[in-house]
C-alpha cells in the first residue's frame, strides 16, 4: 500500500491532530508489547513495524507515537474481522464429517451432507454391502458377493484406484460392520472361515490381512479403541453365553471385559473418545429383550443405561460424549430413534421409524435410515439433529421401498463408527 493511499486513510479517520500525551503514551505502552510479541516469530515484522510511522507521521503530522497507535489498531481488528470470517464459514457448514458414501442396488455412491449433491463412484456390482469410510475420508472399503466367498475392497475417495484387499483369504462377510482404525491404516472385519467367526485385521495399504482373535475363539463385532491399541468384540463360549471380550492389536493379553451371565452380549458398539468406556447392548435368550450397558475399561464396573421396561439396542455414544443415541425396538422391522445423556439421563424420541447411523463428528449431527408411514412419503437417509430439528433428507429411498422394509439401503458410514 502507498505512502499517499496510507495518508488518505489515517485522514478520514475521527482523529484529532492535537490528543492527549497521556492517553497515547498509555496506550502506545499497552500495544507495543503485543506488537512485538505477534511479530517475534516472523523476523523483521517488529522492525518493519516500528519503522513505518516515520514516514507516516511526516507525511501527515501526526505524532509519531499516534501514528503507531493507529497502525496497530488497525492490525488488531483487521486480525479480528479475519478469525470472525472464519468462523462465519465454518457455522455455514455444520455438518463437518465430510462426504457420506452410501450403496443401493449394486451402486456406490458419496453424498455431500451439506449441498445433498450425490456422485456415482461404481455401479453395475450385483450387491455392494458393508461399506465404511476412513475417518480421514481418504478410502472407502466395501465388500461385493462372488459365487464362493466374499470380496473386500478398497477405493480412493474420489473413486479412483480400486483394490481388492486379502486376495489370499476367501472370508465370507458376517453382519457386524467393519470398523477403521484411528489412524485410517487397517481395517478390523468379523468374517467366517471354516465355519468359525473371527476377527481380521487387514492392512489397507498392502492389502494383507491377518487374524487377530486366537484359534477356536467366535468372535463377533469388533471395535478398536480410539486409540488403536486395543480391541473389544463379543466372545461366544461353546455353552452359548456371549462376553464382552478385549484383545491388544498385537494379540495379547486376550480376556473378557464383562460377563452378564444369562444375558448375551450382542457385540460393542460405541467406545467414549477418552478410551474409558465400551458401550453394547444385551439381550436375554429367552425373550430377545434388550438393554443397553456401558463398562468401564479399567474398573470394570457395568452400568446399565436403559430400563427394564423397554426393549433397546445399537447406542452410540458422541464424539464429545455428552449423548448417546440408541434405537427402541418394537419388532424387526419397526424402532424408534432416541437419545440420553452420555450417562443413560434424560432420554428422549427423536424421530420416529428411523434407524441409528452415528453422529457426526461435530456431534450436532445424527445420521438414519428414515422409513416413516406412507402418508410422510417414502423417507430414506437423513440427518436429524438431537432435539429432532433440521431433519434433512439426503438420499430418498426409491418408492418401490415399503416402510415396513427394515433396510432401503445396503451400506452407509459417515467415518465415525456406528452401531
Amino acid at each position: 500500500m502507498s505512502d499517499e493511499r496510507i495518508d488518505a486513510l489515517l485522514r478520514q479517520l475521527d482523529v484529532s491532530y492535537d490528543p492527549e500525551p497521556t492517553f497515547v503514551d498509555a496506550l502506545h505502552a499497552h500495544l507495543a508489547p503485543l506488537a512485538r510479541r505477534a511479530g517475534s516469530r516472523r523476523g523483521g515484522f517488529v522492525r518493519w513495524l516500528a519503522s513505518l510511522p516515520i514516514p507516516l507521521a511526516r507525511a501527515t503530522g501526526l505524532p509519531q507515537r499516534l501514528v503507531f497507535v493507529i497502525l496497530t489498531t488497525m492490525l488488531l481488528l483487521t486480525m479480528l474481522g479475519t478469525l470472525l470470517l472464519v468462523g462465519a464459514l465454518i457455522r455455514e457448514r455444520p455438518l463437518g464429517n465430510g462426504a457420506l458414501f452410501v450403496s443401493r442396488a449394486g451402486s456406490l455412491s458419496s453424498v455431500d451432507p451439506t449441498s445433498g449433491s450425490l456422485t456415482v463412484l461404481v455401479e453395475g456390482e450385483g450387491r455392494i454391502f458393508q461399506v465404511t469410510r476412513s475417518p480421514d475420508g481418504r478410502f472407502v472399503t466395501f465388500w461385493t458377493t462372488e459365487t464362493d466367498t466374499d470380496r473386500l475392497w478398497v477405493i480412493r475417495a474420489d473413486g479412483t484406484v480400486r483394490r481388492s484387499l486379502v486376495q489370499d483369504l476367501p472370508p465370507v462377510r458376517n453382519a457386524c460392520i467393519d470398523v477403521w482404525s484411528p489412524d485410517s491404516q487397517s481395517l478390523a472385519s468379523e468374517v467366517t472361515v471354516g465355519g468359525v467367526p473371527r476377527i481380521l485385521v487387514t492392512n489397507v495399504n498392502s492389502g494383507v490381512g491377518a487374524f487377530l482373535s486366537p484359534d477356536g475363539v467366535s468372535a463377533h463385532c469388533p471395535l478398536l479403541s480410539p486409540t488403536g491399541d486395543r480391541l473389544a468384540f463379543a466372545h461366544e463360549w461353546p455353552d452359548g453365553r456371549q462376553t464382552l471380550a478385549l484383545i491388544r492389536s498385537d494379540g495379547s493379553e486376550f480376556e473378557d471385559l464383562a460377563d452378564l451371565g444369562d444375558l448375551r452380549v450382542s457385540g460393542p458398539a460405541s467406545w467414549s473418545a477418552d478410551g474409558a468406556w465400551v458401550y453394547f447392548d444385551a439381550k436375554t435368550p429367552r425373550t430377545f429383550l434388550g438393554s443397553i450397558y456401558r463398562v468401564n475399561v479399567g474398573t470394570r464396573v457395568v452400568e446399565q443405561l436403559t430400563a427394564d421396561s423397554v426393549n433397546a439396542a445399537a447406542p452410540a455414544l458422541s464424539p464429545d460424549m455428552a449423548s448417546m443415541s440408541y434405537l427402541i425396538v418394537h419388532s424387526s422391522t419397526l424402532y424408534d430413534l432416541y437419545v440420553a445423556g452420555g450417562d443413560g439421563s434424560d432420554p428422549r424420541l427423536v424421530l420416529r421409524r428411523a434407524g441409528n447411523g452415528g453422529w457426526s463428528s461435530d456431534s450436532q449431527f445424527l445420521l438414519s435410515d428414515w422409513r416413516p408411514p406412507a402418508a410422510l412419503g417414502t423417507g430414506g437417509l437423513v440427518t436429524v439433529r438431537p432435539d429432532g430439528s433440521d431433519l434433512r433428507v439426503l438420499v430418498p429411498n426409491e418408492p418401490s421401498c415399503a416402510s415396513q422394509e427394515p433396510f432401503c439401503l445396503d451400506g452407509m458410514s459417515w467415518g465415525q463408527p456406528r452401531p
